[in-house]
């Protein structure tokens, strides 16, 4: 239910800030039919953008990275992946009040949709025009659902012909369907104000057009007014019906009096595009985007319950420290890896895995602005990096935690490289599967004991492998193992 909350929240965002562009510049114009259209338009931007793909840019000088970083070749690596975690209280505890307000919402929906079904299955039923004229004894508001126009036996003893004109009115344009879906979207958004007040517009909008179908038959219009005045009792059912005293009178015989809005006033809605900008741009600020982040991967079941982990999510996982390379005066997120895997929830996206060499370093190294030796850098602990700068003429600057120092020892005996993950199109679910990543099939720079297809193999044999004939790659931090295992039918080389 977590991906439901987490669309709940960004549509909400979006309707919001249509519908306060709807109400200050378009809401009070004589232009129903626009007015109804713009309405139903700004519920399937709302409801349609959160499942749109999100566009990446291209980064501005592609070129550029080649300075700092080798692209290598490409290999599918299996990674560790840490046990399922729970979800914070306070995301649970969200997701259970949004549950519980969508129940009682569909709830009370429900008991509407009832009552509707038995003041029809319970009235005198004719056919008037195409539709169902339905004769009830209770003391309702004349009012129109689906194909019904419903009405009392008290109302029928006067003349009817006005109520009948006005109530085909809302079937004929088919306005039910209108509130069917504005209830929807109350159910899915029952804590957006929004949600209520368009449900409110869309209802106002109908009257408006109901009355000018009445006032276009040559009805006159006190008559008409006086009319309305008198109806104004009864009972009204506001959630799916369009009931003759819905809305407020006092708007809809002002709106009688006011002249038809030119075409020039359309263009009004044009301020709709910046509004949706602008709820885009709320959802992209960092705090907003965590709560739906955490929204989307919260489930109210146990991490125990979360299902069956396979076994190499049961290994050891590799330390990750994840820290952030200034490169091109465009930051990065990077993971410094110990051996060789990814956990999880070290890192939400990637694009790409390159290798930089303490070797193939050949600008000077900074570390907390003192200038160090490659020997210094490569007994740097990982857990003590707090940020790493390279600039463009190769300079390495490195900046450590509080209370580290450049004396620290090696988390590994093994940590001769830095793998840097660019940050772009991966998905957070998605690092837990095989997936392409970039390794260097060198030996040379590691002390690991190498395996192909369970044969140990030298360095030599390494470099002879095809990256097209590999499996996988699995590196065992602890054993000092790396497992090559190579697409069937290829021979491990002699």
């Amino acid at each position: 239910m977590g991906p439901l909350l987490s669309y709940a929240i960004s549509s909400a965002l979006m309707l919001l800030a249509l519908y306060l562009t709807y109400k200050c510049l378009m809401a009070g114009d004589n232009q129903h039919r626009y007015n109804r259209a713009v309405l139903i338009g700004i519920y399937a931007v709302a409801l349609l953008w959160p499942l749109m793909p999100q566009i990446s840019l291209p980064a501005t000088d592609p070129a550029a990275a080649t300075d700092v970083t080798t692209v290598i070749d490409t290999l599918p690596i299996i990674t560790d992946v840490p046990a399922p975690t729970s979800s914070p209280l306070w995301v649970k505890i969200l997701l259970l009040t949004y549950l519980t307000g969508a129940g009682a919402t569909l709830l009370l929906t429900l008991s509407f949709w009832w009552q509707l079904h038995r003041i029809v299955a319970s009235g005198q039923k004719c056919s008037y025009k195409g539709y169902t004229l339905v004769i009830t004894d209770r003391n309702v508001a004349p009012f129109s659902w689906l194909r019904y126009i419903i009405i009392s036996r008290k109302d029928m003893e006067a003349d009817i012909s006005m109520i009948l004109t006005h109530e085909l009115s809302h079937l004929r344009h088919h306005h039910w369907a209108d509130l069917l879906m504005a209830q929807a979207v109350i159910i899915l958004q029952w804590f957006n104000p929004a949600a209520w007040l368009m449900r409110d517009e869309l209802r106002i909008v109908h009257e408006y057009q109901a009355d000018m179908s009445v006032l276009a038959s040559g009805v006159n219009a006190r008559e008409y007014q006086l009319m309305l005045i008198k109806k104004a009792v009864g009972k009204s059912f506001p959630a799916l019906a369009n009931s003759l005293n819905h809305s407020k009178l006092k708007k809809r015989i002002t709106m009688m009096y006011k002249s038809k809005s030119g075409n020039a006033r359309r263009m009004r809605s044009i301020a709709l595009l910046p509004a949706a900008l602008l709820a885009a741009a709320v959802v992209n600020i960092p705090a907003v985007a965590s709560v739906i982040d955490n929204a989307q991967s919260c489930s109210l079941t146990s991490a125990e319950s979360a299902g069956k982990v396979s076994d190499i999510t049961e290994k050891k996982q590799t330390r990750t420290t994840t820290v952030t390379v200034s490169k091109n005066k465009e930051a990065e997120k990077v993971v410094v890896v110990n051996a060789g895997t990814i956990k999880k929830d070290t890192i939400k996206q990637a694009q790409k895995v390159t290798t930089v060499n303490v070797e193939d370093i050949d600008g000077e190294i900074m570390i907390n602005g003192k200038k160090a030796s490659k020997e210094e850098l490569k007994n740097i602990n990982p857990q003590s990096v707090e940020n790493i700068a390279i600039s463009k003429d190769g300079q390495m600057s490195i900046t450590l935690k509080k209370d580290a120092d450049t004396n620290n020892a090696p988390a590994s005996k093994n940590i001769k490289k830095v793998v840097v993950v660019g940050a772009s199109t991966m998905k957070k679910e998605d690092t837990g599967k095989t997936s392409e990543r970039k390794v260097i099939l060198d030996g040379s720079e590691t002390e690991l004991v190498i395996y192909a297809n369970d044969k140990k193999i030298t360095n030599e044999q390494l470099r002879k492998i095809k990256p097209e004939d590999i499996k996988s790659i699995l590196v065992e931090k602890e054993k000092d193992v790396m497992r090559v295992t190579l697409k069937e039918g290829v021979e491990v080389p002699e």
